[in-house]
């Protein structure tokens, strides 16, 4: 319950955050609500490419450990018969 409790007023402060920057540097409420639904139309094309780059990092890590886990469960199935 503390993790859920943390993670929503990190969500809540940083989600204020954004909309107050967007304020100060002089858009209107509406417009900071559309970047905050949406951040990535506004977004360069450089940027998402790095983006892109990170998820990709992301799911290879994610498939290796997968892959090592199933190979790993494979291996001590067949000597332990």
């Amino acid at each position: 319950m503390k993790k859920i409790g943390i993670i929503l007023l990190s969500l809540i402060s940083l989600t204020g955050l954004s909309v107050g920057m967007d304020i100060l540097t002089g858009y209107d409420f509406d417009y900071s609500l559309k970047n905050l639904i949406n951040p990535f139309k506004i977004m360069e094309l450089s940027e998402l490419l790095f983006l892109m780059f990170l998820v990709l990092i992301c799911i290879i890590q994610l498939s290796r450990r997968l892959i090592q886990k199933w190979l790993h469960k494979d291996q001590f199935n067949q000597n332990g018969k």
